[in-house]
């Protein structure tokens, strides 16, 4: 619907990560790492951090510890949310309410977090106003 194309590098192992990084230069506009023990180590993450801000090609990751170190945005669970959720449903169990009848709450909203620092080496221009969500900015890096 929104006309995205997901373009996908398969590696077995963390030093096949920068070759096939590479090979995306030029077909992409973004690169998102996603959470895989397999390939995702701290030397891979600075590797495409590197491509990422030498290339100006956003990098999208799942933590906003990367976030903090230079990647342009995760996208992730806000962990403080789901705490909250967690513990309205102990309060419901604590105070008699039979679990299996308890209705299902939906997941609670993702937490953005956008590197300021980072979008303006990128050249892009984050227009805060405009996102939904929990949105977090950080300059750090």
């Amino acid at each position: 619907r929104m006309g995205l194309v997901l373009l996908s590098q398969p590696v077995s192992e963390a030093r096949e990560v920068p070759d096939a990084l590479r090979s995306l230069v030029g077909k992409v506009e973004a690169i998102w790492l996603i959470p895989d023990s397999t390939c995702f180590t701290r030397e891979s993450f600075e590797f495409a951090l590197k491509l990422s801000l030498e290339r100006k090609i956003p990098l999208l990751v799942f933590s906003e510890a990367y976030v903090k170190a230079g990647a342009l945005l995760s996208l992730s669970p806000d962990y403080a949310r789901v705490g909250g959720q967690t513990a309205r449903f102990v309060r419901r169990i604590h105070s008699g309410a039979p679990i299996g009848i308890m209705p299902p709450e939906g997941p609670e909203d993702p937490l953005l977090v956008i590197n300021r620092r980072t979008a303006k080496i990128l050249g892009m221009a984050v227009a805060l106003e405009s996102l939904m969500g929990a949105v977090r900015v950080v300059e750090e890096r």
